[in-house]
């Protein structure tokens, strides 16, 4: 009977959040509608701005846009969408075996017919849908962490456009890694990985690619997240992280306006990606090592080096390491490979001390999470004086399980990715593309929350949401 009653209450859920999702997307219409019509009576005013240039897919002309982070989530389906649309999509992936799952489902959902008559939003001549066509899925390995990577990524993206005799008219830098952990034991080392995916790695690749852009006068779209003006416990670092790329976007977009260049910043709320279900492995290896954190004690307390058995995780061997962690472990290894997750212990090289929490990174576009932490010693919860373990394990353990709650949600509340790809055509096809889009129920709601009823009202209503 339970089975039965809760069975019916999760159809009812999906039902209410589809018919939300519908909801929407008209009003996501028509805030598109309301932009245009803004931004159309401001550039007729003294300064005003003129609209963009469109280049737009046409039959046998299927302009090039490079997308990171395609190996799954936002990522892979904004790849396969604008593939669909006609556009011939520079996928980043970071293994190779993920750029050959793409453009193999891609090439046999088209051989299905699936995009036959797929159109941007711009589009409303049927005859015109039908003729386009599909585009293609041309896979590139990029590390957005490493500069060798991007700058052998930049030439071969220079190289498939001269072969394919197309331009370069969209860079999408949606390549990005969330982790966990609480600011005070956060070890800079995991801060430092954090930045340098989201927001250093695009911002190196858009310099890299600009030249190109403007000479096409193409469009920039950065995936940022609703987290850069509405933070959260335990999301300290990438919200940082995310908030410097929405500052640093506003601002190049002004410097870049006059070359005919458009730069937006998407801004999702909760969506139904992987990435949910990889954090929910990720907060179970948070509480093991939480577990094992009062093994660890800080170095420079001992008379004498601790003994390898009681480090719990590998130790952090500089910037990349992290990186190399993702790339080269599968999911299984991540997760159940590492001792420490099964209850042991893990080795460390002896020239390293001892860090109170390492913070574990999940991949934004569909990679295994992996641990990093810093080459320097414990982070103080003082002035001087190191946070007890015991103490860390009682302060910070709450936050884990109640983030470990949301993710727990997140299949069944969070909106599908099709609203993403909505935001991304409109910024790449529109005259006037908006330069910030909100996409979510939660993250259009709370920015009316903030401006109105401010910060304190919004952490009311979240710490009452949490307390259910």
């Amino acid at each position: 009977m339970a089975f039965m009653r809760n069975h019916l209450l999760m159809l009812l859920v999906q039902a209410v959040m589809t018919l939300l999702s519908a909801v929407l997307r008209v009003v996501d219409y028509l805030s598109f509608a309301g932009n245009h019509l803004i931004q159309s009576a401001l550039s007729s005013l003294p300064k005003g701005k003129p609209p963009f240039p469109i280049i737009l897919p046409a039959p046998g002309f299927h302009p090039a846009l490079f997308i990171t982070g395609t190996s799954s989530g936002i990522g892979r389906d904004l790849a396969l969408a604008l593939a669909g649309h006609g556009y011939t999509v520079l996928a980043g992936v970071r293994r190779t075996e993920d750029g050959d799952q793409l453009r193999e489902q891609f090439t046999t959902e088209s051989q299905r017919g699936k995009y036959r008559d797929a159109s941007l939003a711009w589009d409303t001549s049927p005859s015109s849908r039908a003729s386009v066509g599909p585009g293609r899925i041309v896979p590139l390995l990029i590390d957005v962490t490493s500069d060798a990577s991007m700058n052998a990524a930049c030439r071969q993206v220079h190289s498939i456009i001269q072969e394919y005799d197309v331009p370069l008219v969209g860079l999408i830098n949606n390549a990005g890694v969330s982790g966990s952990a609480p600011m005070e034991i956060a070890s800079p080392g995991f801060v430092n990985e954090i930045f340098a995916v989201n927001y250093h790695g695009p911002v190196k690749l858009t310099q890299r690619l600009l030249p190109t852009l403007r000479q096409n006068r193409g469009r920039i779209i950065n995936i940022s997240s609703v987290a850069s003006w509405m933070p959260g416990a335990g999301f300290g670092a990438y919200c940082a992280s995310k908030a410097a790329l929405r500052a640093t976007t506003l601002s190049w977009r002004l410097e870049i306006a006059k070359f005919g260049v458009s730069m937006s910043i998407i801004e999702p709320g909760r969506v139904q990606t992987a990435l949910w279900g990889k954090l929910a492995h990720q907060l179970h290896f948070h509480q093991t090592r939480l577990d094992s954190l009062q093994a660890t004690i800080p170095s420079h307390t001992r008379t004498s080096p601790p003994p390898p058995s009681e480090i719990p995780l590998p130790w952090w061997n500089g910037p990349g390491a992290a990186a190399t962690l993702i790339d080269n472990e599968s999911h299984t290894t991540a997760l159940n490979g590492y001792p420490a997750a099964r209850g042991g212990t893990h080795r460390r090289p002896s020239s390293a001390g001892p860090d109170p929490l390492a913070a574990s990174l999940v991949n934004g576009d569909g990679d295994a999470p992996t641990t990093s932490t810093s080459s320097s010693s414990v982070i103080a919860s003082g002035p001087n004086a190191p946070l007890d373990p015991t103490r860390a394990k009682e302060l910070y353990r709450p936050i884990y399980q109640q983030i470990q709650d949301t993710s727990q949600m997140a299949p069944l509340l969070y909106f599908p990715t099709a609203h993403c790809i909505d935001a991304v055509v409109h910024a790449l096809t529109a005259s006037f593309p908006k330069v910030t889009y909100r996409v979510g129920w939660d993250a259009r709601l709370a920015s009316i929350a903030l401006t109105f009823l401010g910060e304190p009202f919004v952490e009311w209503v979240f710490r009452l949401a949490n307390a259910a």
